[in-house]
């Protein structure tokens, strides 16, 4: 009779406690391949360690040269009081049957040192941090970046994570594909990442911060995030945030508009000119105003200009 612990193993690996070597090594390749952690996912880590027990075992038992039939708990005697079935001592089994056993000892722990490294490697992964990730972040590869991105879904909320995209953002020349997966994982929702972006305006690559200026469309009080886009190197990054200003805010501060207008660009100015048409012109901007009125090579600019000086004059 076998043992009830011996016949758990067998069923474990879904056979019966009379199946020969080879059904017990097929059963155990055939499980390792779906129930692997690094096939089925980390959550079957326990169900392929109880695999891997069971098999362990029963490569136990059949090297201590008893049938199944015999009581488990002999299976460690010494080898110089082992019997076969017969009566006879092991060691005078035949050559064949040394063979057999060299052979099937040697696959045995060849077995089990590729299931101890797929082991390792899957708790390996199982253990592989955010660190990992945000390292992943920092690479020149965009394969490698987007994976990172991918990995980071639903963690931007983490300092950490918040931090690492902004200075993903911050990169020169992203690629395309990067820059727009890194947008969507913050969306406009993300107050805090768009803030701290906002802080660094004149180091966002053009591309990010025009996609990024867009998808801030409906969000809260933007005007104050608009306006640390107004001192940003790209005059379409300066046209898109004044594009961009709600009509229910007041203009942009006097020491950004100052500043633009000084600004010679037309598609600068053009968006500029209506904000102020639409909320009027503070006194001291008129000087200002009335000279692009009068000499900006831009004819649009110079109609802007004189409407705005109009309704100035008018009120």
């Amino acid at each position: 009779m076998i043992p009830s612990e011996l016949e758990a193993c067998f069923r474990v690996l879904g056979i019966t406690p009379r199946a020969d070597w080879d059904e017990v090594k097929s059963a155990f390749r055939r499980l390792a391949r779906t129930c692997h952690p690094d096939v089925a996912g980390p959550e079957s880590s326990s169900h392929f360690a109880e695999i891997n027990e069971a098999y362990m075992d029963i490569k136990r038992f059949l090297l201590s040269g008893k049938p199944p039939e015999r009581p488990l708990r002999r299976r460690d005697a010494s080898p110089k009081n082992r019997t076969g079935a017969d009566g006879n001592r092991t060691g005078r089994k035949g050559f064949g049957e040394r063979m057999r056993q060299r052979r099937l000892d040697e696959a045995l722990n060849e077995a089990a040192r590729r299931v101890e490294s797929l082991l390792r490697r899957a708790a390996e992964k199982k253990e592989e941090g955010l660190s990992s990730h945000l390292e992943r972040l920092r690479s020149v590869h965009p394969a490698v970046i987007l994976l990172a991105l991918e990995a980071l879904s639903g963690r931007t909320g983490e300092e950490e994570v918040r931090k690492a995209l902004v200075e993903l953002l911050c990169r020169p020349s992203l690629e395309r594909e990067v820059l727009h997966r890194a947008l969507d994982l913050i969306g406009p929702a993300d107050r805090d990442i768009i803030t701290l972006l906002s802080r660094r305006a004149g180091s966002v690559d053009a591309e990010a911060a025009l996609a990024l200026l867009r998808s801030l469309r409906g969000t809260p009080d933007v005007e104050t995030l608009l306006v640390r886009w107004l001192s940003h190197r790209s005059e379409k990054v300066v046209a898109e945030a004044l594009a961009q200003w709600p009509l229910s805010a007041p203009p942009p501060d006097d020491l950004s508009l100052s500043r633009l207008l000084r600004r010679r660009e037309e598609i600068v100015l053009i968006p500029l000119l209506r904000l102020l048409y639409r909320y009027g012109a503070p006194p001291w901007a008129f000087f200002s105003l009335r000279n692009l009125a009068a000499d900006h090579p831009s004819t649009a600019v110079r109609v802007w200009a004189r409407s705005v000086v109009s309704q100035g004059d008018v009120v």
